[in-house]
């Protein structure tokens, strides 16, 4: 219960969805792992459940993140600008892209930090992409069969959530 206090905190204070769900989603897998009991997953579901409701209406900037995630072209010149653009860019990418370093990088305010996958996709294209989820799908495989080949404890626990933080934050990225 603290650490969903501590991520609904995160949001409402900091006005960061992506720290927050990636504070909760490796609390919940830590819990399972440490607990083995599907039940508690299925808990911390339905709180992350309840919490996201309650936070799309009481609060104005988790609404207006959600409906320009949804919808960015309702608001293209504002709150969906960057979105916008980073559409724009995967569109000049194609599918093998411009080559690295011949991306406009002015394009999409944030390319650097939140739209790093924008930046990517334009110079790389959609091959570049896959190749990106690829090695993300890897990295994930990996750690499971280190968590299951590790015997103890401490192990068990620390290869799985090095596991989930990591292509997590990189998950992040992607679905901004």
């Amino acid at each position: 219960m603290a650490a969903w206090v501590i991520s609904v905190g995160v949001m409402i204070f900091e006005k960061d969805l992506g720290t927050s769900l990636l504070l909760y989603a490796s609390f919940l897998t830590m819990v399972y792992l440490a607990t083995q009991r599907f039940s508690w997953v299925v808990i911390g579901l339905a709180l992350f459940v309840v919490g996201s409701v309650a936070a799309y209406f009481l609060f104005d900037h988790v609404r207006l993140r959600v409906q320009t995630w949804l919808d960015p072209f309702a608001d293209p010149e504002g709150s969906g600008y960057q979105i916008v653009q980073s559409l724009f860019s995967f569109a000049t990418g194609g599918i093998f892209g411009t080559g690295l370093g011949n991306g406009q990088p002015d394009t999409v305010p944030a390319a650097s930090t939140d739209f790093i996958v924008a930046a990517f996709g334009e110079e790389l294209g959609l091959v570049g992409l896959a190749s990106l989820l690829m090695l993300y799908t890897i990295v994930i495989i990996r750690g499971l069969r280190t968590a299951i080949a590790v015997r103890d404890s401490f192990g068990k626990l620390l290869a799985p959530a090095w596991r989930r933080r990591w292509p997590s934050s990189c998950s992040s990225s992607l679905a901004v």
